[in-house]
């Protein structure tokens, strides 16, 4: 028998070693880099870091009339100014840098006002982190009460938190000058637009006209306008939001509020 050529015995020698982990057979594929200069987007949850609060208390002794108060609350590490903003929303005492024991003395107010009017209360509340627009994080306080009567009242309050100002917005922090004629014409014609395509737009039209509102976010797809219940329908529509398209706002709100193109 022949032997093999010294160039093959030398490649059955790699493979060999290869499989006995000592060097590789096989090509490796490339690691794909980025091209040069490509835009990275950074999200608002890693941009904003929190800590999530939860707090569940629970009357005891009352059978199904118990009162109850839930929290799902985040607490921001670093950004004092920004806890005590969301607190004030929900009326929370003041003067403890503590956010969980902040909630917790809430929830325990909440629940002793209840016991001593003997009624089954409820209270939940939740800050949500939700994506912002560029420098902009928005969070989103909720808050349900039933104290009594037919139904409960939940509001929604969206907070614009500037990460570089470290700040909340307001609408004329984010309104060219000399806009805003422009900017709530666009906010009526969108809520022209929201009136006509709900179920019940012929008593939208007829008995709940367009109002203004100092709640706002800039979210990923649009500003959004809250609103609370009662203000722009019954009841049933809940705390309504109506969605203005950026493109329709170029010209309207100042270049660092907008997306990117």
């Amino acid at each position: 028998m022949s032997k093999a050529p010294a160039a093959s015995r030398h490649v059955v020698l790699v493979c060999l070693l290869a499989v006995l982990g000592l060097t590789a057979c096989e090509r490796k594929k490339p690691v794909e880099e980025p091209p040069a200069g490509a835009a990275t987007t950074v999200s608002a949850e890693i941009a904003l870091p929190s800590t999530p609060v939860e707090v569940k208390l629970k009357g005891q002794g009352c059978g199904d009339r118990c009162a109850e108060f839930e929290a799902d609350w985040l607490g921001f590490p670093g950004q004092p100014a920004l806890d005590a903003a969301l607190l004030r929303l929900i009326d929370a005492p003041a003067g403890n840098a503590d956010v969980a024991g902040v909630i917790r003395q809430m929830g325990q107010r909440f629940m002793t006002e209840a016991a001593e009017a003997g009624e089954p209360w409820q209270q939940d509340i939740e800050a949500e982190l939700k994506t912002g627009v560029g420098q902009v994080s928005v969070i989103q306080v909720t808050v349900y009460t039933f104290t009594g009567g037919a139904h409960g009242m939940t509001s929604i309050t969206p907070v614009n938190w500037d990460r570089q100002l470290g700040r909340q917005l307001a609408l004329t922090d984010i309104i060219l000058p000399g806009r805003a004629d422009a900017f709530w014409a666009e906010a009526r014609k969108a809520h022209q637009a929201w009136a006509h395509s709900r179920d019940n737009s012929g008593a939208l039209a007829a008995g709940w006209p367009f109002a203004t509102t100092a709640l706002f976010a800039l979210r990923k797809d649009g500003l959004e306008l809250q609103y609370q219940p009662y203000e722009i329908g019954p009841y049933s529509e809940g705390a309504p939001d109506i969605r203005i398209d950026y493109a329709r706002l170029r010209d309207v709100l100042k270049p660092e509020y907008l997306p990117a193109r």
